[in-house]
């Protein structure tokens, strides 16, 4: 009986460690809004600065549109992902552009994780990804 209890003892308390790991659920509150893109990064590190003031974040409703670089995005907001489903628009740009909306898409399809830290919103996700934004969109 003694080995039955330590097994467990064992399996609850790797089960609270994992539960803790977990990430955060993407909070609709603290991403509804307009935010200009302040800095990225991904697995591979920052995201070129050059084109953050072009790349805007709207969430409104559930309902999630970034302007990248080039394209347009458009989805749904989970619980667990800032864009679920959806579209992008295919317009051709010039090679940095293009390249720039490739990284970011994909680092915004891995974001599963979203905080305020004071005005701005930070979305977060594994390998690295980080999003920062300030709130408004200069039209």
């Amino acid at each position: 009986m003694g080995n039955r209890w330590w097994g467990l003892l064992a399996a609850g308390t790797l089960a609270l460690i994992l539960s803790g790991c977990a990430p955060a659920p993407v909070d609709a509150a603290a991403v509804d809004g307009e935010w200009t893109l302040v800095s990225a990064q991904d697995s591979a590190g920052a995201l070129p600065a050059d084109f953050n003031s072009d790349v805007t974040l709207e969430v409104a409703d559930d309902q999630v549109r970034s302007t990248m670089a080039c394209n347009t995005v458009t989805g749904d907001l989970t619980r667990t992902r800032i864009l679920s489903g959806g579209g992008r628009t295919e317009v051709g740009c010039n090679p940095d552009r293009m390249s720039f909306d490739e990284r970011f898409e994909r680092a915004l399809n891995g974001v599963n994780a979203a905080a305020r830290e004071g005005e701005e919103l930070v979305l977060t996700g594994e390998d690295g990804i980080s999003l920062r934004w300030s709130p408004g969109i200069d039209r």
